[in-house]
């Protein structure tokens, strides 16, 4: 299974962070997908702080993982459409609309809410739901949609496209990260005033 550090969690936000789960989105051809089992997706929700170790654990296996992870993937492209609409002031595709509403749905209807002190909580129906990563991401994805998302920025290197919430003071982070494409674009800079 994929460590923290392989999915790359500089986003700031989860829904973010799975949007990132794939490289190379500004070149518009997304490679190098780092959701490749439903291992790997719960191993991603385990790090990006979406379920305890023992949730990951007493997950049950898929009946059709390859679905699964088509509607993961689906939901990812649909996710970094909408966002990425909203931050160019864009109508998005209405079939990403449609899908990330489908998964939102999904994720409203495997929630109970459940009586706690001094009011409700929200519980997962079945918390053992293979798709419980997936319906996690949808959660987090709806809270990020309808908050503001002028903070919300696409990294400025080349090839890149990563999202990221800048929670910069001064509000002008450019780079996903700096130890990858802010330095590469550092030595660009660099190699290209060598001349």
């Amino acid at each position: 299974m994929p460590t923290a550090p392989a999915f790359g969690l500089v986003a700031n936000h989860p829904a973010l962070d799975f949007c990132n789960t794939v490289g190379e989105w500004a070149d518009g051809r997304p490679s190098r997908d780092k959701l490749l089992t439903h291992g790997d997706l719960v191993a991603w929700a385990r790090a990006a702080g979406l379920l305890t170790a023992a949730e990951a654990a007493g997950l049950r296996r898929p009946r059709s993982a390859a679905r699964l992870l088509g509607r993961t993937r689906a939901f990812r492209a649909a996710l970094y459409e909408l966002v990425t609409a909203a931050r160019s002031d864009r109508r998005p595709d209405a079939g990403a609309l449609a899908t990330v509403e489908v998964e939102l749905a999904r994720a409203r209807a495997a929630q109970l809410l459940e009586p706690v002190r001094g009011g409700y909580a929200r519980r997962w129906a079945d918390p053992a739901s293979p798709d419980r990563p997936l319906l996690e991401v949808a959660r987090s994805a709806e809270e990020l949609l309808e908050g503001p998302l002028e903070r919300v920025r696409r990294c400025g290197g080349a090839g890149c496209g990563w999202l990221f919430r800048d929670t910069s003071r001064a509000g002008r982070r450019r780079w996903c990260s700096m130890s990858t494409c802010g330095n590469t674009a550092k030595v660009r800079r660099f190699r290209g005033s060598d001349r």
